[in-house]
């Protein structure tokens, strides 16, 4: 073969194991990129699983703080529910108690009045009385003037007629006028006491009346007040059975979101193991193909070699 022609036929064969060698550098080249990549790409999953755990973990102390609030607040409604249960017990019982006091200054009221009045009514007997014996004396007396009066006349040798008579007759009406006047006045004092006996009695049924009104509506409102507290303590033990569920209903929601954080961060690990594993995959792909480059590079030279030395 001339020596030109063998010249170019040795460049073409060191050409091609050169590419051979650089294609094989270039695929260890990318497959050191992609086996890097998928190291980052593991460890940024491992990352976003430490994250989910993290935020799991949150969550279920949220959880735990929810049911704990859910029973402080079901246990406080039920302490507040007895306080005032207890309240609304002493508040009935001093209502009851005022009730009973307004019932009794009733009676002592009315009981008041008709003692009173009775009293009265014996005041107007003894008034009565001393006012007949007032006119009784008043007549004894005036009798006894006009007898002493007639004695005198007789004595003095007058005779009951004329102006004697007259005198008589006029003394005797004075007397009369003086014993009616006795007994009108004692009549009328004695009317007198005894219609202040009547305002008496009208008064103490007037105060027992207003008393009896006042104590019904004391006991009216001490059994709306109690019927109050018994609805009131009932809404609370139902706020307390509220409280409790939320809590309970909150503590499972967030351990179940805790559970789904953790699958999460699982699932994003398990994805960067399978791509770290496909990576490594990739590159090992890609140094074979390298490596079977420069075989075939080195193949091909051999192939060109022989043929140059047959011609």
């Amino acid at each position: 073969m001339p020596l030109p022609l063998l010249l170019l036929a040795g460049a073409s064969i060191g050409s091609s194991i050169a590419g051979g060698i650089g294609q094989n550098a270039a695929a260890k080249k990318s497959a050191d990129a992609t086996l890097a990549a998928a190291l980052i790409e593991r460890q940024a999953a491992e990352d976003n699983k430490g994250i989910f755990y993290e935020r799991a973990s949150v969550a279920e102390a949220n959880a735990a703080h929810a049911e704990w609030a859910g029973q402080f607040q079901a246990t406080r409604l039920r302490e507040q529910a007895k306080i005032n249960q207890a309240l609304a017990g002493i508040d009935y019982r001093e209502n009851v108690r005022a009730a009973d006091v307004v019932r009794q200054n009733s009676a002592r009221a009315l009981q008041f009045a008709y003692t009173k009045a009775a009293e009265l009514d014996v005041e107007a007997g003894i008034n009565d009385k001393a006012g007949s014996e007032s006119a009784y004396r008043q007549w004894r007396s005036g009798q006894q003037f006009l007898g002493n009066q007639r004695i005198k006349t007789a004595q003095a040798g007058f005779v009951e007629s004329g102006t004697e008579l007259d005198l008589l007759e006029e003394s005797a009406a004075n007397l009369e006028t003086e014993r009616l006047d006795i007994l009108t006045s004692s009549a009328q004092e004695s009317r007198r006491i005894r219609f202040a006996g009547e305002v008496s009695r009208y008064e103490g049924h007037v105060a027992a009346w207003d008393g009896a009104e006042q104590e019904r509506g004391i006991r009216f409102s001490a059994e709306l007040g109690k019927f109050d507290a018994r609805i009131d303590a009932w809404n609370t033990r139902q706020e307390a059975i509220l409280a409790l569920q939320k809590g309970k209903m909150d503590g499972y929601n967030l351990r179940s979101e805790a559970e789904d954080l953790r699958r999460q961060g699982d699932l994003a690990a398990k994805e960067g193991r399978a791509r770290y594993a496909a990576g490594v995959t990739g590159a090992a792909a890609t140094r074979t193909q390298g490596r079977l480059g420069v075989v075939s590079a080195f193949g091909d030279a051999a192939y060109k070699g022989a043929t140059l030395r047959q011609g």
